[in-house]
Parts: structure tokens; C-alpha cells; sequence
């Protein structure tokens, strides 16, 4: 059984990306999936027993979260610093793994450690409160995925 959402013409590429890597968590149920760009649509193949009004809600709850955003086209700057002189001049991600403040675990898994992980979470505890002083909603993604999550998304061959 098919399933087919149309999607916003004004979806961008980067807003077909963000739809891709999320349709894995919808649900279980979804036997497969794909984003056919060139029509604007998600076709969702589905087995019969599969409970198609709660996953098809589903889905287009994910697909307003990914819409893109209307921002306005000129940047506002509340502080110009284009053209002060840059204080550091060596390749500052160097410098943090020589410092062993980041520490590579594996390609592209990475802790960070020291001086840089506390400057980090204040940074982040100051973007937290700036969002909830916007009314923003926090999301958790899991920092794990089920291997048979990613094959069905065809994760590997998308970032081999």
C-alpha cells in the first residue's frame, strides 16, 4: 500500500536533506521510503497491516517541522566585525586536538575536553536561554541509530 504527501513547492535542497535523514524515525511500520525531488512528494510503501492515518499524521508533522523557514532576505547585524583583524591566524582546530581539548574517536566522532568543553557549554547554556526566552521548543535526538534504521534509510550509501 502506497502512501504519497505533496510537499511545499518551496522546499529547498537543504530541506529535502533535513526530510531524508528524519523519515527513518516516523515509524517502524514504513517498509521503505524515498523523496522524489523532482515532483515534491514522500512515497511511502506500507504493508496492509500497517496503521496508514496515524503514520500519514506522522509524517506530516515531520514535514511542517522541515519546512524551510521565511526569513528575511537582508541579514540585520547587531555587531559589525567584519573588519577587525582576526586574532587567531593558525588553523584553531590544529591547535585544539594538539591541546588535546578535541580528541578524534573515530572519522567524525570527536569529544571535546578542558578549557574548549566548558566554553562550549556555556555557549550552549547561553543559546538555551536565549531560545527559551524566544518560546523555542527543545528536540533530543538519540546519538545512536539502529543499524537496520540506517541501512533502511540507505544512510551508508548516502555518507559512505
Amino acid at each position: 500500500m502506497s502512501l504519497v504527501i505533496d510537499l511545499d513547492s518551496a522546499f529547498a535542497e537543504s530541506d529535502f536533506d533535513n526530510l531524508e535523514n528524519l523519515m527513518p524515525f516516523v515509524s517502524a511500520e514504513v517498509a521503505s521510503w524515498r523523496v522524489d525531488r523532482a515532483r515534491g512528494q514522500i512515497v511511502i510503501e506500507l504493508p496492509a497491516s500497517a496503521e496508514r492515518p496515524s503514520i500519514e499524521k506522522k509524517v506530516r508533522k515531520l514535514v511542517a517541522k522541515v519546512k524551510p523557514l521565511r526569513i528575511s532576505p537582508q541579514p540585520e547585524y547587531l555587531v559589525d566585525c567584519r573588519n577587525r583583524a582576526v586574532p587567531c591566524q593558525s588553523d584553531l582546530f590544529d591547535l585544539l586536538v594538539s591541546r588535546r581539548d578535541v580528541i578524534q574517536h573515530a572519522p567524525g566522532i570527536f569529544s571535546l575536553h578542558g578549557k574548549f568543553q566548558r566554553m562550549f557549554s556555556r555557549l550552549d547554556g547561553h543559546l538555551r536561554a536565549l531560545a527559551e526566552s524566544l518560546h523555542a521548543e527543545e528536540a533530543v535526538y538519540p546519538v545512536t541509530i539502529p543499524l537496520e534504521t540506517l541501512r533502511k534509510s540507505k544512510f551508508f550509501s548516502h555518507y559512505p
